[in-house]
């Protein structure tokens, strides 16, 4: 079993919170794929449809879905072919 990795979250300077936007023009280019953090992560899928794993769930994501992860549940978000489209 692969085990995941700790993500650093690293807030702008006088903020509490980092704020993310990725699309197929600017990808993530993080390299921490199966990944956990002690922060709360909300996600939103404004547009796209792919595979979701929290934790040991597997599910399918698509555009307006909103999913909040919980502090150090293990995540990860692939996109499909599909989304690039």
């Amino acid at each position: 079993m692969i085990k995941p990795d700790l993500e650093n979250i690293a807030p702008d300077n006088g903020h509490s919170y980092r704020c993310a936007y990725f699309d197929k023009h600017s990808p993530n280019t993080n390299k921490i794929k199966w990944h956990y953090h002690p922060e709360v992560e909300l996600v939103y899928i404004n547009t796209g449809v792919g595979k979701r794993q929290v934790g040991t769930h597997l599910s399918n994501y698509k555009d307006g879905d909103l999913i909040m992860i919980g502090s150090y549940l293990p995540c990860l978000l692939y996109t499909s072919d599909a989304a690039d489209e």
